[in-house]
């Protein structure tokens, strides 16, 4: 499917608070790809998102953190352990990993938050894949391109898809700290589902940046010890 179809079919609409779950019904003839039990199945599907960075790290304390302080000057697609970041749609400009921006480091950018020397300029659109399959994850997020005060705000649309690459949410945000002057205080979003995630899509068509990414593998460790190795 094309991701200017997935961004067709964004028809939920709603600012975002601090945390919010939604069902979504799933329709009979949809596949669900194999990393899908039975169990899971007969469960409707429960997307939560979060806003609130304390809440997320609170619910999902063993998630596992990623930085790309070795890929800083890379364009995408590139990959830490068995996450990997593509273009979000062909044609665009891809995702870069920086240490500074307009002559302004991380810090300035993500501040105590960040626990590395590097983020993403997404240029526009990233897509953020999971090849093992993800309950949850997370990032701090922070514009270049801001809102200005009191102007109408660029909206942030999100798509998940499963392992199969099956789209199974979409909605759209308009994060605070997103608007105004950056500051060394990011927004933050983040997801969970009660299916394998595997991979979101994120578009803001104003610039923005992303750092601090944690994740929760929905495979056992003894799974992924017999899985594909991250560099496949």
């Amino acid at each position: 499917m094309r991701v200017s179809a997935l961004f067709a079919a964004l028809t939920c609409l709603f600012v975002a608070q601090s945390t919010l779950a939604q069902n979504i019904s799933t329709d009979g003839s949809t596949q669900v790809d194999k990393n899908t039990d039975s169990a899971q199945l007969s469960e409707p599907l429960m997307v939560t998102l979060f806003s609130d960075r304390a809440a997320f790290d609170a619910a999902y304390p063993q998630a596992s953190r990623v930085n790309f302080d070795s890929l800083i000057g890379h364009s995408a697609p590139f990959g830490v352990g068995r996450v990997r970041i593509f273009g979000g749609y062909q044609g665009a400009m891809t995702p870069q990993v920086l240490d500074s921006l307009v002559g302004l480091p991380a810090n300035f950018w993500f501040g105590a938050q960040t626990t590395s020397t590097s983020f993403v300029l997404a240029n526009l659109s990233a897509q953020i894949k999971f090849p093992s399959g993800a309950n949850a994850f997370g990032f701090d997020v922070q514009c270049f391109a801001c809102d200005g005060a009191g102007a109408t705000p660029v909206p942030v649309n999100v798509v998940v898809l499963n392992t199969a690459g099956q789209m199974i949410y979409s909605t759209q945000l308009f994060p605070d700290g997103l608007t105004g002057v950056p500051t060394s205080v990011p927004a933050f979003l983040g997801v969970s589902a009660n299916r394998p995630i595997g991979s979101i899509i994120v578009q803001r068509y104003s610039n923005w940046l992303f750092a601090n990414l944690r994740y929760v593998s929905s495979q056992a460790p003894n799974q992924l010890s017999l899985s594909s190795s991250p560099s496949e």
